[in-house]
């Protein structure tokens, strides 16, 4: 550039001559537009996200391209030319204007650039490959929070009806949001035992988000007088307490799911969460649309929790006749065949009396299970349901193939194995494909903090990997963070005998001298190995492996203790099926013996 000091104000001449400061005005606030339309409307096209980033570079490849078409061309009557050579004292005129006159095109010109580039930023803030959220924005956010902030608890909605009698329903609804936000892989989502342990429980939001690490929470409240609900929900930005979201639902009862669909959207919404119809799909197509089929599994689910916590018979049926008007009621209601399994699968287990037998039971059990897979809501929910029939099955020939097509899901992780139906899937994989089961485990501990179950399967996939230190120390601190519960202490038990097997005798009599049932006490086996006692390892064996469900009790066995307990050549029965699914369980050790 020329040192004159009169070439900037001749160069300023020039582009005002040729309109590039037009150009770059008329640019950039174009852009702008097209970038704000772009960000606005193709999410609810069904676009995909990175088309708006697309937008915009293509936005700012243009920018010097359309200055550098300006300076050469011209527009005019006769089309465009290029632009021709100033006349003599032309530019020398427009540079001697006063300043006032030159800076409104100047103004302008900046104007365009500072548009141009702020809705570039903008845009890629909010694109900027979808990492922060609108809440998170407006504030400082601590380090933690940013980078668990796509994580949330659905705390369980308050039942406000005047009679209070509507805490079941209120319950229903809060686990139909939760599941359909859990079907979305960008969200971590706190699983149902653990965001439930808050329930009735007056602590602060902030507390509760720190004890299940998440940066989200929703909660609300539900009323209902006869067929009319009143519904609120809000998500709050746990740090501050913020409310980024809320609503209030007037609407009949009929229209349940409705608000379900409408809160669970909003919430990923406000997540930033990018929603095409195929994620919308996945959120909602499990469950029922039946309101009438839901609240008869809601009531079955009420029933068999009271049982399972030993407040009533273990052979009701009360229950029962819940989950089987509500699959009459929805005969595609795949949730409400595996609630009814449960019982049956009992039978098998531990032998409940219900009045079957067990060659019964075990048909029954196949009958919901094979209902669950023909229904089942997607391909992973179909695979653990037909593993679950294959593993009460006569045959397993099937076995190995279902577990690979298992651990090909890109979705698997999200499956939740403490939750019910698939706490036999946790065993099978636990001796067949240890470490696909290690990844369910870590991810459902992850999710369900406070589920002291969870803690317990992953200590016996340590469990199952001869590393006994490991699992003492993820049963204690389960214990820390979750409670106790009796599998945990079964499997302390069980890592007791590997190590020091001099207690087996007490234990095996002091258990004989209390067990009242016909049914093998399954748990004997790696106490009779232990103390050298082959007569009535031998004798428990064989009659496990006559039973209809003596693979799954096996399996169970192994998977609890970490080691075959027992000789295979005492259970041909079981032997072909894990020769039949290929599985191999060389690697699994024996307890230690008496000496």
């Amino acid at each position: 550039m020329s040192d004159s000091p009169s070439s900037l104000p001749r160069l300023f001449a020039e582009f005002k001559r040729r309109k590039v400061f037009r150009v770059m005005a008329v640019y950039g606030a174009s852009a702008f537009v097209v970038l704000q339309v772009a960000d606005l409307a193709f999410p609810r096209l069904g676009m995909p996200e990175w088309t708006v980033t697309f937008i915009l570079l293509a936005t700012m490849v243009g920018f010097p391209i359309a200055l550098a078409l300006a300076w050469a061309f011209e527009s005019t009557s006769g089309g465009m030319k290029r632009t021709g050579d100033a006349a003599p004292g032309e530019l020398e005129a427009i540079a001697a204007q006063p300043a006032s006159r030159r800076w409104p095109a100047g103004l302008l010109a900046l104007a365009g650039v500072a548009l141009l580039f702020g809705g570039g930023w903008w845009v890629g803030q909010r694109s900027g490959a979808g990492e922060t959220s609108p809440a998170a924005r407006s504030r400082d956010a601590p380090a933690e929070a940013v980078e668990g902030e796509k994580s949330v608890a659905v705390l369980p909605f308050v039942d406000l009806s005047e009679a209070g009698d509507q805490e079941w329903f209120a319950d229903g609804l809060t686990e139909e949001i939760l599941n359909s936000l859990a079907a979305l892989p960008e969200l971590k989502v706190t699983a149902r035992t653990s965001s439930f342990q808050f329930k009735g429980q007056d602590l602060d939001i902030k507390e509760i988000a720190d004890t299940l690490g998440v940066a989200y929470v929703v909660e609300g409240s539900l009323r209902r007088i006869g067929d009319e609900l009143v519904v609120t929900a809000q998500l709050i930005w746990a740090a501050d307490g913020t409310h980024v979201w809320s609503n209030s639902y007037e609407r009949s009862a009929e229209d349940l799911f409705d608000v379900q669909r409408d809160v669970a959207e909003k919430v990923a919404s406000a997540l930033d969460v990018f929603l095409d119809d195929e994620q919308r799909e996945a959120m909602f197509r499990s469950g029922t649309r039946n309101v009438e089929a839901f609240e008869a599994y809601l009531r079955g689910a009420e029933e068999a929790e009271k049982w399972h916590a030993g407040e009533t018979d273990p052979g009701s049926d009360a229950g029962q006749a819940e989950f089987e008007r509500a699959m009459a009621l929805d005969p595609e209601y795949a949730e409400a065949a595996i609630a009814h399994m449960d019982q049956y699968s009992h039978v098998l287990m531990s032998g409940l009396d219900i009045g079957l037998s067990q060659d019964e039971a075990r048909y029954a059990l196949l009958r919901d299970l094979e209902y669950a897979a023909e229904h089942a809501s997607n391909p992973t929910t179909r695979l653990v349901a037909e593993i679950n029939v294959e593993i009460f099955s006569p045959t397993w020939h099937r076995m190995g193939g279902l577990i690979e097509q298992l651990a090909q899901r890109p979705d698997v992780a999200q499956m939740r194995i403490s939750n019910g139906g698939v706490g036999w899937l946790r065993h099978l994989l636990t001796i067949a494909d240890t470490e696909l089961a290690r990844t369910l485990a870590e991810a459902d501990t992850a999710a369900n903090p406070l589920d002291p179950t969870a803690w317990w399967g992953l200590a016996i996939v340590e469990l199952a990997d001869g590393d006994l230190d490991a699992a003492r120390e993820l049963l204690e601190r389960g214990r820390r963070r979750a409670g106790n519960h009796r599998f945990m202490n079964g499997t302390e038990n069980l890592i007791d005998l590997r190590e020091d097997p001099s207690p087996a005798r007490r234990w095996v009599e002091r258990d004989e001298d209390e067990s009242e049932s016909d049914f093998p006490e399954n748990f004997w086996l790696p106490a009779y190995r232990a103390l050298g006692d082959e007569a009535n390892v031998s004798a428990l064996a064989r009659r496990i492996d006559a039973l209809p469900g003596g693979s799954a009790i096996f399996v169970q066995i192994i998977a609890l203790s970490g080691s075959v307990p027992f000789d295979l050549a005492d259970t041909p029965n079981f032997a072909r099926r894990l020769e039949e699914a290929g599985i191999d369980l060389s690697d699994f050790g024996l307890p230690a013996t008496v000496s």
